[in-house]
Parts: structure tokens; C-alpha cells; sequence
């Protein structure tokens, strides 16, 4: 690219200072070509111009047959929004729209492009209490996930199945009966107001549901918390609460949809007495249980994700995938 813009340099030059250049016979020569030629399979051909066609290029459906599959011009400047074939190893140019200038951030195949936005921790939900998407790097200053939780499993990041957002997405595997397989972070205890939950799960249409956490805040020590479960051989959605005793909000008939990303949310208001514990499966509310004690041992201070537990008796082996976890203290919607 930068050998085609000197030469495009050298010939304004020229015509500045009041050279004429005789045709120069492309026939035969390899790409790229110049005005009045295409690229096919590489190498330059007379092209005889379609009529209106004033620009001398030819649009992207008779290219198909060029070598430079990602243009629409017969090889002689990029696209704006095609593959470049330069640095990008690949990868969409979308930081660049000006017809060759590079990238405004580093080469692809390594960091992302400056203004690729993989996460919303760091602007829509930058100021929740707890916020990852199971994306690198992390942004600036937020708190992330910093422990294993697991037993007879193992948890890695994937891209495949299409994350909700961003470019990775977790999978959590068990291999025995009453496996656990999460990631946890801390952050500072929490021991009243309103809390708000939410995670993007996505359930194979092959698991085998008995009960499952899928998403747990709770006390640092694992005594008593808040979990997201699914539970029953039709994977219905349930709220459960070990605080004091414990409390189990069984959204009956809510089966959580298999082979897609579904939201869940829960939301808590933290007291000893009278809390309230409200469930929501795509934003759709179920309504409120009240009354309960919701106010871990020494507040809630821990937050698990992936197959934070599963019944030791019955639940079998597992894998599910989980995306974009928020913990906040107003409602976090699902998009």
C-alpha cells in the first residue's frame, strides 16, 4: 500500500509539472492495475466499462473473480470498510475509514483496535459495584474476578458459542455428580439497600438439569448469600436464599430457554427483617417475595459465577456458558 500511494505521489508530480506520460500496456502484468485495466486472478486485463460507469470501477459483484477478494476496485485502493490486507492479520479495518491510513490502534492479532469497545464495565455499567465480561484486559481500576471455585471441574474462557457481547465468553465444566466449577471476586461488604444481579447464561439443550447455581453473592466466609439457580428436569428458574433458613423462590413453569443467551437478574433489599427478593428472567419480573432476612454474616462481600454448586446427590455432569455479570445497586437492564 504505501508503494501504490508513492507511485501515486510521482505521477501527480509529473502532471504538475507538465509531463505527459504515454499508456503504459498493463496486459499480462501483475496487480495492481491502473485506470482502464481490472485484476482478475492477479493479473491486469483491458476492461471494457460498463455504461454510466464514469469512475472507471467496476462494482463489487464483478469482482468476485479478483485475487484481492476483500476489494471492489480492481485492487487499486482498499475499500473503507473491507479488509485491508495489510497489518490486520484478517481482522475487520474499523478504525480506519480514510482509504489506507493505518489502524488508530496496534496491528490486530494483538491487543484490540483503539476504539473496539469488548466490554461495557468501563462506560455503560462503570460505575457497578462489580462488573466483567471475561474479557483482556480488564478495564482500569474496575474489581474482576480474582478465584477459582472448583470440584471436579475446571472453568476457561471460550468463543464459541457467539459470546453475548464482546469476544469471550465463560464455560464452566463439571465431570462428576455434585461438581462445582466457577470464578469468584470480592469487594467491599455490603450490609443494606437495594442490590441488583445480572447475568447472561446460556444452557446447551443437552444438560441434564437437577439443580445448578448459576450466579451467587453472598458472606466472605460461604456461610450465607443469594443464588440464581435452575432446578428440575425442565430447567426452571428459582431464587434461593441461605440466610438464617433457607428460602427457595421457585419461579414454577419459568423453564430458562435452551441453546441461547438468556438474562437473569435478582434483585435484593438487605435487612434483617423484612428484605425482599425479587427474580426476573429476560427482564420480565415474577414478583416480589418479602419479609425475608436477607442480611448475609457480616454482609455480602463474594461473587461466583459458572457452577457455583449442584446437588451432590443428583446433579450430574455439566457444561453451561456465562456472559456480562453486573452487580449494582440500581437495576441493570439485559441489552
Amino acid at each position: 500500500m504505501r508503494a501504490l500511494a508513492m507511485t501515486w505521489i510521482a505521477w501527480t508530480a509529473l502532471a504538475m509539472a507538465g509531463c505527459v506520460l504515454a499508456p503504459v500496456d498493463l496486459e499480462g502484468r501483475a496487480c495492481p492495475c491502473g485506470d482502464g485495466w481490472v485484476c482478475v486472478a492477479g493479473i491486469c486485463q483491458r476492461d471494457e466499462l460498463p455504461p454510466g460507469d464514469a469512475g472507471g470501477l467496476r462494482d463489487a459483484a464483478m469482482d468476485a473473480a479478483s485475487a484481492d477478494a476483500g476489494r471492489a476496485d480492481g485492487g487499486l485502493e482498499p475499500d473503507a470498510g473491507a479488509l485491508d490486507g495489510g497489518p490486520d492479520a484478517g481482522e475487520l479495518d474499523a478504525g480506519s475509514r480514510d482509504g489506507g491510513s493505518p489502524d488508530a490502534g496496534p496491528p490486530d492479532a494483538g491487543p484490540p483496535d483503539a476504539g473496539r469497545d469488548l466490554t461495557r464495565c468501563d462506560d455503560v455499567h462503570a460505575g457497578a459495584i462489580f462488573c466483567d465480561g471475561f474479557e483482556w484486559p480488564y478495564p482500569a481500576g474496575r474489581v474482576h474476578w480474582s478465584f477459582d471455585l472448583l470440584q471436579d471441574g475446571n472453568v476457561t474462557t471460550v468463543t464459541s458459542p457467539a459470546p453475548f457481547f464482546g469476544d469471550r465468553a465463560l464455560r464452566a465444566t463439571t465431570t462428576m455428580t455434585g461438581g462445582r466449577a466457577g470464578i469468584g471476586g470480592s469487594f467491599a461488604a455490603i450490609t443494606s439497600g437495594d442490590l441488583w444481579l445480572r447475568g447472561l447464561v446460556y444452557l446447551p439443550s443437552a444438560l441434564a438439569v437437577d439443580a445448578i447455581s448459576l450466579l451467587y453473592i453472598g458472606a466472605a466466609d460461604g456461610s450465607s448469600g443469594l443464588a440464581i439457580q435452575t432446578y428440575g428436569v425442565t430447567g426452571s428458574a428459582r431464587a434461593a436464599t441461605w440466610v438464617g433458613s433457607a428460602e427457595y423462590y421457585d419461579a414454577t413453569g419459568i423453564n430458562i430457554p435452551r441453546d441461547r443467551w438468556v438474562c437473569l437478574q435478582v434483585h435484593a433489599t438487605v435487612a434483617d427483617t423484612g428484605g425482599t427478593v425479587e427474580l426476573f428472567v429476560n427482564d420480565v419480573g415474577l414478583g416480589p417475595r418479602t419479609g425475608l432476612d436477607t442480611l448475609p454474616n457480616g454482609g455480602f462481600a463474594v461473587i461466583t459465577a459458572g457452577i457455583e454448586y449442584s446437588d451432590p446427590a443428583t446433579q450430574g455432569p455439566a457444561t453451561l456458558y456465562v456472559d456480562e455479570v453486573v452487580l449494582s445497586r440500581t437495576r441493570v437492564p439485559c441489552d
